[in-house]
């Protein structure tokens, strides 16, 4: 759980670990116990 502030609004929400290499939190998906996101996986799978 993440809880942080917005103005006069405390926001509580899932927390989603980020990209160990971006630090994006939508899309990641665990590769070796590694969260990579979607643009990182396919930066890393090209030649």
């Amino acid at each position: 759980m993440e809880i942080f502030t917005e103005g006069n609004q405390v926001i509580l929400r899932k927390y989603e670990p980020p990209c160990i290499f971006c630090g994006v939190a939508n899309d990641v998906q665990v590769y070796k116990g590694r969260n990579i996101c979607a643009k990182c996986r396919k930066t890393i799978s090209e030649p």
